[in-house]
């Protein structure tokens, strides 16, 4: 790196080793501490500065802020080399336009929040860090900084970089930071930090800090103007989906109780002036990255940027370029070759196709908005690793997420499939709520039965139903759900050989394999009640002995996870009706055989919007053969739809042989003479299980 001759300050100052700058006002003071000099090292000196720092902060708390120094224009300031330091020459062009969006817009459309995420090595922690210099610069222009935003004199202004460890914070951003700022020469001259600390960086003279943790718990105390949170660093060393499953949580909580605590003392007449900094990546975007960015993308107080390699690095390549769909409706992502490839494209989506043989660039000109939005233009030099593996290159350079790809069901054309005519909501309301109160006038206190239509009939009332209960924690929605065997459908079917069992070798036994067919009867959600009441599994039981009783169904097996559930399935057992713990949670099996279950169309159900937000909203963990909902999501309703589907599927899977049957196999063994041939007979009863069992599939 080239080493700059830095511009110097024609205004003369005096330091001392603190680094706190020497003033007329201050000169006093100093002489007060000449005589004792001698009597105590640097180190106890500086602490009787601090203390005096801070009784004088104590005097100056209704003071106004105080413009010290015009602030140099973010345009300018960000190519002068004196204010960003001898590394600003190899910052891309590219950030330097971002970080001009961000800062040089009127006050009232400040941004608040940058999410950073795109492709790997494009330079976006490196431009978090760069965000926070420009504030940290903006306020060192200030003298009584808090004064800017009605604090006292005596408040800690901190800007702190987040990670799962203190450790790790303080090796990665923090460490650049450190580094960098040390490298300017404003810093240097026109706002020197406290010498001698790593772990933290001050301004003592105004109680700024730029500090790092993995808690909120370690910014107590501090007012928190501007902060970094690095996905990347949280899920390192984890495969992805085995970082999202441990940390989305973690990641969620922390960086939404810093903005809370931001926003609660920088918002100064309607203007927020924190800055809050999320820094992903396509590689191990979450989750709750895809919520902030979707919840965001209104906000004209948040900047997203997600830049793909050639964005950032355009001077590296030839300039010829392909096409390259990034996947949706039903389609996986693949290179455009020709206009065909657009019309398959256009048709997925149901558009019309493009008229006569046009090129592959004035095709692209006539393609819908939404369209083009789903291609990348990438350079010719990246073919061969969008070749070899598609997905992978998508994410590694050009910068799309991954999130969708973990979502367990994505296919509009299968729900759509499987939405039934003959089918509908049994209930006057999507969701109903259910409460212990003994008050008739709170709600919750009707029974379910008192929802049902009126008139309702349900189908096929002689099929066994198969139920499953979603139960909550208090102050959460539970659901129960119902569905039965509709019909069969055939999966496999050939004419096989067994004639080796019998006295024909020639035989032939059509072999067909049949899988069930399953109807939802139901989808409840269940609201909870107002505290203290709770949510009635008691009313949830009678509507249960309510059905069989007064609409004759029969119940084929009915489940529960194990949160509340003992006594109810006791209550049941001692009833006759078969139950057990099911729980959704601890593996992924019912959940994967209800998404089975829609793209093989062998589902039936009826559209309530919430099932469908849900479903498409899961996420599926494979490596932990979990799922879970999204952050702040829900999956209640399809916890209940994919328990119950779930009974009614492995109801079916087994030999189902009848008694008689069995009997009649049984039989001829048993009353077998001595003198015949005990071979010959084990071989005939093979070939009657064989035989039996052909007829059963």
């Amino acid at each position: 790196m080239a080493k700059l001759a830095y511009k110097t300050s024609n205004q003369p100052k005096l330091t001392i080793n603190s680094g706190i700058e020497v003033t007329k006002e201050r000169q006093s003071f100093e002489d007060l501490l000449d005589p004792l000099k001698d009597l105590y090292p640097p180190e106890e000196l500086d602490q009787i500065r601090l203390a005096y720092d801070a009784m004088r902060a104590l005097t100056k708390g209704k003071a106004k802020a105080k413009l010290l120094r015009p602030i140099k224009p973010i345009k300018e300031w960000v190519n002068d080399t004196y204010f960003v330091g001898p590394d600003g020459e190899n910052i891309y062009d590219y950030w330097k336009d971002e970080i001009v969006k961000v800062f040089d817009r009127p006050k009232e459309e400040r941004i608040n929040q940058i999410i950073l995420t795109g492709a790997y090595g494009t330079g976006k922690s490196t431009f978090a860090v760069l965000c926070i210099i420009r504030v940290i610069y903006e306020l060192s222009c200030y003298e009584n900084i808090a004064a800017l935003f009605n604090l006292f004199g005596v408040s800690r202004i901190a800007f702190a970089y987040l990670s799962v460890t203190r450790t790790q914070a303080q090796a990665t951003g923090f460490a650049l930071l450190v580094e960098w700022l040390d490298s300017i020469p404003y810093f240097r001259e026109m706002f020197q930090r406290r010498n001698g600390i790593d772990s933290m960086v001050i301004w003592p003279q105004e109680r700024l800090i730029v500090t790092f943790g993995s808690v909120a718990n370690h910014f107590i105390g501090m007012n928190l103007i501007g902060s970094i949170l690095d996905e990347a660093n949280f899920f390192s060393g984890n495969s992805r989906e085995e970082g999202d499953f441990k940390m989305n949580t973690k990641v969620s909580s922390l960086y939404s109780d810093i903005i809370t605590r931001s926003e609660s003392r920088f918002i100064v007449n309607g203007i927020n002036h924190s800055l809050s900094i999320l820094v992903s990546s396509a590689t191990v975007e979450s989750s709750f990255t895809e919520e902030m960015i979707e919840k965001s993308k209104d906000d004209i107080h948040t900047h997203h940027v997600s830049p793909a390699v050639w964005d950032v690095k355009p001077h590296n390549y030839s300039g010829e370029r392909f096409y390259v769909y990034v996947g949706g409706n039903d389609m996986d992502p693949f290179i455009v070759y020709d206009q065909e490839d657009f019309n398959v494209i256009l048709n997925s989506h149901k558009k019309e196709r493009l008229p006569g043989n046009l090129s592959l660039e004035d095709s692209y000109t006539l393609l819908p908005a939404e369209i083009k939005g789903k291609l990348v233009h990438v350079p010719e030099e990246h073919r061969k690793p969008f070749t070899i593996d598609i997905v992978a290159a998508l994410q590694n350079l050009a910068g799309f997420s991954t999130a969708t790809a973990l979502k367990l069901f994505t296919s509009q054309t299968a729900y759509n499939s499987a939405l039934h005519d003959g089918l509908e909501h049994p209930f006057s309301r999507p969701a109903i709520t259910l409460s212990t109160t003994k008050e008739p006038t709170q709600p919750g206190y009707m029974p379910v039965k008192a929802y049902l239509k009126n008139g309702f009939k349900f189908r096929k009332p002689e099929m066994p139903r198969f139920f499953h209960l979603d139960l909550a924690l208090t102050g959460d929605s539970a659901a129960l759900a119902s569905c039965y065997i509709d019909g069969w459908k055939t999966i496999h079917k050939q004419e096989s050989n067994y004639g080796l069992l019998g006295d024909n070798e020639d035989q032939l036994i059509e072999d067909e394999i049949k899988v069930p067919i399953i109807a939802v009867d139901f989808m409840l959600s269940i609201d909870p009640p107002n505290k203290p009441n709770r949510i009635s599994i008691g009313k949830i039981r009678d509507f249960i002995i309510y059905l069989k009783r007064e609409h004759n169904i029969k119940i084929g097996k009915f489940t529960a996870d194990q949160f509340q559930s003992e006594m109810l399935l006791q209550e049941f057992g001692e009833l006759g009706i078969n139950a057990g713990h099911q729980s959704v949670d601890r593996t992924a099996d019912a959940y994967l055989a209800l998404a089975n279950l829609f793209y093989e169309e062998r589902i039936n159900t009826y559209h309530l919007e919430k099932f469908k937000h849900e479903l498409f909203n899961v996420i599926y963990y494979p490596s932990k053969r979990k799922v879970d909902h999204p952050a702040k999501g829900s999956k209640d309703i399809t916890d209940a739809v994919a328990g119950a589907t779930f009974n009614a599927i492995m109801s079916e899977d087994k030999t189902d042989l009848d008694n008689d049957s069995l009997i009649n196999i049984f039989t001829d063994l048993n009353t077998l003479s001595d003198e015949e041939d005990y071979e010959s007979a084990v071989e005939n009863v093979l070939k009657g299980l064989v035989s039996h069992m052909m007829q059963k599939r």
